[in-house]
């Protein structure tokens, strides 16, 4: 593995590990990465580019989905109003994206701060009228 990479997300790993979070390292095409799994929040891609951290997680969406698109749409813009660190939008394929960049350098506070902010996204967007766009 790009020792450089991992070096980078590992603190990042290690604090979610903290609260509740299982580290799994991979390698992907181009770097490794953390994928990390939690039992009542998401399931995240953790990586690093260009000096920052990215948390990643995506959602495959069910045919009302297709069909209702203003609707899921209205509730996407509705997140992203509320969010505080999160982005939300669907991709090319009309899966569900959410994602959150930070710079990677690692500071306790400063990330168990943006930490909580970064769930309480989450946590809106599964109480949300969301799910019945999810699979």
């Amino acid at each position: 593995m790009d020792s450089k990479t991992v070096s980078l997300i590992q603190p990042f790993a290690e604090h979610l590990s903290w609260v509740g979070f299982d580290v799994e390292w991979r390698e992907g095409n181009v770097r490794p990465y953390a994928y990390l799994k939690h039992p009542t929040l998401p399931n995240l891609i953790l990586d690093s580019f260009a000096g920052v951290v990215k948390f990643s997680c995506w959602y495959g969406t069910t045919e009302a989905a297709a069909s209702q698109r203003e609707n899921l749409q209205r509730v996407i813009d509705d997140l992203n109003r509320a969010s505080g660190a999160a982005k939300f939008y669907t991709d090319k394929d009309g899966d569900l994206c959410i994602e959150a960049v930070l710079p990677a350098s690692y500071s306790k506070a400063e990330f168990g701060t943006y930490w909580l902010v970064l769930e309480q996204d989450f946590r809106k967007a599964l109480g949300s009228n969301l799910a019945e766009f999810l699979k």
